[in-house]
């Protein structure tokens, strides 16, 4: 994906040397905006699973972030995982088809979310 969409072409995208694996690259406040058929030309599959490697600063725990996000054409998100440093929490969000219809939600809390908060990288698996 980082060839694919260029992300060493941005100038706020900082590459991090890693002397054990893969690169590490740091997004900061980068927003990475691509039309969904060109990250699923497919449509989004039935079942997927969304994984996240990533190390929380210090300044994150102040804000809420949006770690993925998938927008209709208006810009309404219709799917969208969250942090909330504030209010300590992991938040998926998803609308259906229906726009009258109530969005989707599941909020985690407790020690593993707790735990995203120490400063020291952690692996997410949302399926």
């Amino acid at each position: 994906l980082v060839r694919r969409f260029s992300l060493l072409k941005d100038t706020n995208v900082k590459k991090i040397r890693s002397p054990r694996g893969p690169v590490i690259l740091r997004l900061g406040k980068t927003a990475f905006l691509r039309p969904s058929d060109q990250v699923f030309p497919h449509g989004l599959p039935d079942e997927f699973t969304l994984i996240f490697t990533l190390a929380l600063k210090k300044a994150a725990l102040r804000d809420t972030i949006y770690l993925f996000q998938i927008s209709d054409q208006q810009g309404y998100p219709q799917l969208s995982v969250d942090f909330s440093g504030p209010d300590g929490t992991l938040s998926l969000r998803a609308s259906g088809v229906d726009p009258a219809a109530d969005p989707v939600s599941c909020v985690f809390t407790g020690e593993g979310v707790e735990a995203l908060m120490d400063l020291r990288w952690h692996k997410l698996a949302l399926s």
